[in-house]
């Protein structure tokens, strides 16, 4: 029997994700405040309604109980609980985990723009060389040169946050550039 197959990658890929990598993808969706890392993202809900994000996903309330509870272990969330509603704050921890889902489930971009990441990070820097060599293949990235890094995916505000995160904004650059065939 023939099945109709999803064009759309976001689709294909949230089909596969755990329920935590999924309930953290939401987290990272409705976070408001990636810009500036010193602000917590609060998120949260009545204990009398149903659990956050299981109808966008389709997780059972029983699923999302333990994939929070999963997420609190691996301190990801804090729960507290703030004028009688529950609130989860994403720990830093989380916040980079979250950021990373996000960006591998990003589309291409529409206008064929490539975004560009140049780095020149010196040796006492070297654990965060490393590390973003490793998200920059992990999340897609094509080495155009020895420091310079190119993605079709639209992924520049994520990133940008992620890169804040790191703490590693005064040694990594973000160019969007149209592609320009040599002849």
């Amino acid at each position: 029997m023939y099945k109709h197959r999803s064009n759309n990658r976001r689709n294909n890929i949230l089909k596969t994700l755990a329920n935590t990598r999924k309930l953290l993808l939401a987290f990272a969706e409705d976070c408001k405040n990636w810009d500036d890392p010193d602000i917590p993202c609060l998120l949260g809900y009545s204990g009398r309604r149903a659990l956050p994000y299981e109808d966008r996903f389709r997780i059972k309330k029983a699923q999302a109980k333990r994939a929070l509870y999963s997420l609190k272990q691996k301190k990801y969330i804090e729960v507290r609980k703030i004028g009688g509603k529950m609130v989860y704050i994403l720990t830093s921890k989380g916040r980079i985990a979250a950021l990373k889902e996000l960006i591998r489930i990003t589309d291409e971009r529409n206008d064929g723009k490539i975004l560009l990441v140049s780095f020149d990070i010196p040796v006492q820097g070297n654990d965060i060389r490393v590390k973003l060599r490793y998200l920059l293949k992990d999340f897609g990235f094509e080495q155009i040169q020895k420091s310079v890094w190119g993605s079709r995916r639209d992924v520049g505000k994520p990133f940008t946050a992620l890169i804040k995160d790191m703490k590693a904004e005064k040694w990594i650059k973000l160019f969007l550039s149209d592609e320009i065939p040599v002849e």
